[in-house]
């Protein structure tokens, strides 16, 4: 599955940077086999849970029988809220896990540095916390900007 991915992965970003009849093809091709196999995958991963709560219940295990039935009456969306991607782009499934990367993403994002790469120019990074005050428009820049 990982190189099926990946080729995905290579036809989406040829399909972005060449907008041509024959790449989005190529690249929707590869998409409707990635899906295929992640639904093959979820049956199968399906079939065995239900396998194991069928043996659990033939061997009268009354409490892992309970435990694993409560599993499929989560709901869909509490159990995607726990994934998440690492900065190498692999899928992070243990909550303690997720909670750093989002620790790690947040401390990242608030606590950088402001360059000049990130501003237009330095005037812009002085001027960071100050408010400008800009004048409503007149009617002239209005009506000029409505005829174009």
């Amino acid at each position: 599955m990982q190189g099926n991915n990946k080729r995905k992965e290579y036809s989406e970003k040829k399909s972005l940077q060449s907008r041509t009849r024959a790449t989005q093809d190529e690249y929707e091709e590869k998409r409707h086999i990635a899906t295929k196999i992640c639904r093959n995958k979820k049956k199968h991963w399906l079939n065995n849970r239900i396998k194991e709560i069928e043996e659990a219940h033939r061997r009268n295990e009354t409490r892992k029988f309970y435990k694993d039935i409560k599993m499929f009456k989560t709901t869909e969306q509490a159990r995607t809220l726990l994934l998440c991607k690492d900065d190498k782009r692999k899928i992070l499934t243990k909550k303690q896990q997720v909670l750093e990367r989002w620790k790690h993403y947040f401390n990242e994002a608030l606590n950088r540095e402001l360059t000049p790469e990130h501003m237009n120019s330095e005037h812009e990074a002085e001027n960071l916390n100050e408010e400008v005050e800009i004048p409503p428009p007149t009617y002239n820049e209005v009506s000029d900007i409505s005829k174009s």
